[in-house]
């Protein structure tokens, strides 16, 4: 079988309404630091780019920039 885990983190954060820093420390030794963001989100995050992607949990996991207002 060709399979592969589930490669995304979640984070437990309570009643907060949004997430001061996220540092990533990658294997190459590059650190992506991502500041101010909010929760409830499925935030995409590559290696020396920062946040490529987010998409609002609550709502289906949508991205944020296609979703209707």
């Amino acid at each position: 079988y060709l399979s592969q885990s589930d490669l995304r983190l979640h984070f437990g954060l309570e009643k907060r309404t949004k997430v001061n820093l996220i540092e990533v420390h990658w294997p190459s030794g590059i650190v992506d630091k991502i500041a101010d963001t909010g929760v409830n989100r499925i935030i995409t995050i590559k290696e020396g780019q920062g946040i490529v992607e987010q998409k609002d949990f609550k709502n289906g996991a949508q991205p944020l920039r296609n979703r209707a207002r």
